[in-house]
C-alpha cells in the first residue's frame, strides 16, 4: 500500500510539473517551444536629426513612427509606452516652437515701439508666457525621449533574444483531448 502511494504521488507530481511547464508561455500548447520566426521582425533604431526629431529606421531602412508603432503591436506593452512617449514628443516639440514663436513676437513688438508704461504689460506677459511654454515644453520632450528610448530598448531586447511572441488559440476536438487551449 506504501508503494502504491509512493508510485500515485509520484505520478502525480509529475504530470502536475509537466502541465505547468507546458502552460509557461514560451512553448505551445502541444508542448513545443515556439519558434516564433524572431528573423521577422525587425531591429528598430533611431537618430535625432537636425531639429532634434526622432528619425527611425528598420534593418537599415528609414521608416515613419506609424509603422514602428505597427511594428510594435506585437508587443502590446512597448507599442503602449512608445504611444505615449510619441505623443510627448510632439506636443514637448509643440509647446517648444510656441515659446519661440512667442519670444520672437515679444522682440519684434520691443523693436518696433516706443517703450512706454502702457506697452511693458504685452511684452511682459508675451515674455513671460515664452518662459512658461519653454518650462513645460522641454522636460515634456526629454521624458518622451527617454519612453521611446525605453520602449524600442525592450522591443530589441525581446526580439534578440527571441522571447516575442503571438497569442494564440486552438480548439481541440478529440475523445481524449477536446477542450480550448489558450496562449497568452
Amino acid at each position: 500500500m506504501k508503494r502504491f502511494l509512493v508510485l500515485f504521488l509520484f505520478f502525480l507530481t509529475a504530470t502536475v510539473h509537466g502541465a505547468f511547464a507546458q502552460s509557461h508561455p514560451r512553448y505551445q500548447p502541444d508542448g513545443v517551444p515556439f519558434t516564433n520566426e524572431a528573423d521577422t521582425y525587425p531591429i528598430i533604431t533611431y537618430k535625432e536629426n537636425f531639429f532634434n526629431g526622432h528619425t527611425y529606421f528598420a534593418e537599415g531602412k528609414k521608416i515613419k513612427a506609424s509603422e514602428v508603432k505597427k511594428i510594435l503591436q506585437i508587443s502590446p506593452e512597448d507599442a503602449k509606452e512608445f504611444s505615449i512617449a510619441n505623443q510627448k514628443l510632439a506636443t514637448g516639440a509643440t509647446l517648444r516652437w510656441g515659446a519661440l514663436a512667442l519670444g520672437a513676437a515679444a522682440n519684434v513688438y520691443l523693436l518696433t515701439t516706443e517703450i512706454s508704461q502702457s506697452d511693458l504689460v504685452p511684452l511682459l506677459g508675451m515674455l513671460t508666457g515664452a518662459i512658461v511654454l519653454d518650462i513645460v515644453g522641454i522636460p515634456m520632450r526629454r521624458e518622451g525621449k527617454r519612453r521611446s528610448s525605453n520602449a524600442l530598448e525592450n522591443y530589441n531586447y525581446k526580439v534578440s533574444r527571441n522571447l516575442v511572441y503571438q497569442p494564440t488559440w486552438e480548439l481541440k476536438l478529440s475523445p481524449l483531448k477536446t477542450g480550448i487551449a489558450l496562449n497568452f
